[in-house]
């Protein structure tokens, strides 16, 4: 509660987003955001405060589209760390399995995977094949399928942290979303080569956790540590010394179910900028506001 309230205090910019008359599918579904700036901050004694100014874009079908597959990636990696944080703290995994956390995996995982025909995660595919003049088109469907593929990883990973967690009467309803995940994603796992048949062993995979952290604060102090002999390089207060510190992504990379694979490490400027330009993440937001 305390780092929810540093997030969101001080608070004087709030979105509002709603679709524009004449959508009837995804590839035409345009939206427009209202953006507006208070003169005070909240929270505020009166939660009241005026308006200073506003502005209002369009969104296209296709940011749309990047938009809604960044907030469930995000949404898929919240659960993942959930997950692994208590794991790795050596909770059991039954008590793990009766938290509210653990229904809401189920559920996510459920609604991902049944993707009908004209509907769910599997309709952004339209966008793969579809042409438009929209500037920088070609580079947000690039964007697009690269969101799409981590989501499969996701997926995938979530699908094997979910069978070591969940009791024996749930086996059934787990085997029925692996096989729907196999049928509604075939041509996906066969191209980012996923063996969706394979299981984790708890044993192991914790210990693999646990090494992965040791290994994390390492380089991270290791990163730390260059950082420091570069500013007192550069004030003339110590003799030039190079760290390498890019062996931290070189060797968690080799095993992606840890690391998140080379599509969870990639830091394309098309991603960097398509964030930046379109919907300002590091503004505090009403859509991530909470009291």
């Amino acid at each position: 509660m305390t780092r929810q309230y540093i997030d969101n205090k001080h608070l004087n910019v709030f979105v509002s987003t709603r679709r524009t008359p004449g959508s009837t599918n995804i590839c035409n579904l345009w939206t427009e955001e209202v953006t507006y700036e208070t003169e005070l901050t909240f929270p505020t004694l009166m939660n009241v405060a005026e308006i200073k100014e506003s502005s209002t874009i369009r969104i296209s079908p296709i940011r749309n589209a990047i938009k809604s597959l960044l907030e469930k990636n995000s949404e898929l990696r919240g659960l993942e760390f959930w997950i692994k944080h208590n794991l790795k703290e050596g909770i059991d995994p039954k008590s793990i399995s009766s938290t509210a956390v653990f229904g809401n995996l189920s559920r996510a995982l459920a609604g991902t995977v049944d993707s009908p025909v004209n509907g769910g995660v599997g309709q952004y595919r339209a966008f793969f094949t579809a042409s438009s003049t929209e500037p920088d088109y070609k580079e947000n469907v690039a964007f697009l399928k690269s969101c799409f593929s981590d989501l499969i990883i996701l997926l995938d990973k979530l699908l094997k942290l979910h069978q070591i967690l969940l009791p024996s009467n749930l086996a059934p309803q787990h085997s029925a979303m692996v096989e729907l995940f196999a049928k509604n994603f075939r041509d996906e796992i066969t191209e980012l080569r996923l063996d969706i048949g394979a299981t984790l062993d708890l044993n192991t995979f914790v210990d693999k956790l646990v090494k992965v952290n040791i290994r994390t604060r390492r380089d991270r102090q290791n990163a730390a540590d260059s950082e420091l002999d570069y500013l007192l390089n550069v004030s003339g207060s110590r003799d030039t010394r190079s760290d390498d510190t890019s062996s931290f992504n070189g060797s968690l990379s080799n095993d992606s179910f840890f690391s998140g694979g080379s599509n969870f490490k990639r830091a394309s400027s098309l991603g960097t900028s398509f964030l930046s330009s379109s919907f300002a993440t590091n503004k505090r937001t009403v859509l991530n506001y909470r009291v």
